[in-house]
Order: structure tokens, then C-alpha cells, then sequence
């Protein structure tokens, strides 16, 4: 079926680590790349529960001297997939070997994207260049055919290149606190496929509900 998104395998939610060159404002300034590693190898991935309202995976990284313990939640009923990520993060930084930077990317087979993000009582539409920006609950991927949003509750930076956007996760700048970033994170994530002329004000609507908990009502 032609009107079906075709979303890439090899981005979705693929972890990556991206070592950026030294420099004297790490805390600040997004550095030159050195090199970038995918996590694609070696995870374990287990069922931990299904039912009949969504099915629980586990996904775990072993890499360099981290760890990342992930649920994805696949809903019955919701296109929305749910992500929650614990993160051992031991990465070092330092004038020697520069920053580790950690991301996730999704991504699609899309034509003439722009990217679209939440900020201070605005949203803000730039083009899918790469380049890093600023973000608050949501960051919005579209081109001619469909649409991809990642919804989040605690990150607020984002890159967009071509039909890939990657959610920033941490980072150890080293300069001034040599030590920033290391240790254990709980990241909450989403990520929500939609049609190309979807409205902006339901994006806002669908990152202000992920930001907040559901009720629950009883019912007679």
C-alpha cells in the first residue's frame, strides 16, 4: 500500500554514541565529529509482558563502560510507542579524548522534511540541516508523505538531518565539571507517527499528555 509509511529499520530507535573533538567550551559548544558508534549488536531483547492493553519488551546495551536497561511498550489500540530508559552512563571526557555524546534516532522514508519543535510559547519550524537546536516536550520530523514526533520529559535538544532526527541524551563535557553527566539516568521518551497535515496544535496536545499522568476515573 503506497499511503503506508515506510519507516527505517536501521533508525528506529537506534542508540548511537557520537565522539566529538575536544575543545575549550565543551559544556557549551557541539564540536566536530570524530567518529560515531551504532548500537546495533549484541542487545538482549526478552518479552516481559503482554496483554490487553500493550505488549512489554526489555532491550539491554552492554558498551565501552555503560550500560542501558530500555522497556519499549507497543500499545493495542495507540500508535504511540512508549520508550523508558535507565542509563548507566561511565563515559569520561577530557582534552584527550574529547566528548561522548549519546543519542537516539528514528527515522523514515520521507521527501522535503523540515523539523518542527516545542520551545517557550512558540514552536519553531527549521530545516532538517544537522544541526543541533533547542527543544521542550516535542520535536516534529515531516515531509510530503507522513510525519514523525518524539515526545519526551526531560531532554531539550534535538537534531534533524534529511529524513533522521536524533534525541540528545547525555553528554560529558568536560570543562568546567569534569565529571558531567556520569552516572544513572531515567529518560522517558515516545515516539508518534502521524499524517503529513496533521495540525500543529495536536502535537502540542500530544506532548503536553505524555508530560502528564493519566487519572485513572472509576466507572459504574
Amino acid at each position: 500500500d503506497s499511503n503506508v509509511p515506510v519507516l527505517s529499520t536501521d533508525g528506529m530507535n537506534l542508540f548511537q554514541i557520537v565522539d566529538r573533538a575536544p575543545t575549550l567550551r565543551s559544556s557549551w559548544k557541539m564540536s566536530d565529529t570524530l567518529r560515531e558508534e551504532h548500537l546495533v549488536r549484541n542487545a538482549r531483547v526478552q518479552l516481559v509482558e503482554q496483554g490487553p492493553v500493550f505488549a512489554r519488551f526489555r532491550v539491554d546495551h552492554n558498551f565501552r563502560s555503560s550500560h542501558i536497561s530500555e522497556h519499549i511498550l507497543f500499545y493495542r489500540t495507540s500508535p504511540r510507542i512508549d520508550f523508558e530508559a535507565t542509563i548507566d552512563w561511565q563515559e569520561a571526557g577530557g582534552p584527550d579524548v574529547g566528548v561522548p555524546h549519546l543519542q537516539v534516532s528514528f527515522g523514515g522514508r520521507m521527501s522535503r522534511t523540515r523539523a518542527r519543535s516545542e520551545g517557550p510559547f512558540c514552536v519553531a519550524e527549521r530545516p532538517a540541516d544537522g544541526t543541533e537546536q533547542p527543544m521542550q516536550t516535542w520535536v516534529d520530523l515531516v515531509g510530503d508523505e507522513f510525519g514523525i514526533c518524539l515526545l519526551n520529559d526531560c531532554k531539550y535538544g534535538y537534531n534533524a538531518l534529511g529524513s533522521r532526527v536524533q534525541l540528545s541524551l547525555l553528554r560529558t563535557a568536560y570543562a568546567p565539571d569534569p565529571d558531567s553527566d556520569r552516572g544513572e539516568h531515567r529518560v522517558r521518551f515516545a515516539f508518534l507517527p502521524h499524517a503529513a497535515n496533521v495540525p500543529v496544535a495536536k502535537l502540542v496536545e500530544a506532548g503536553m499528555g505524555y508530560n502528564r499522568q493519566p487519572v485513572s476515573v472509576p466507572s459504574r
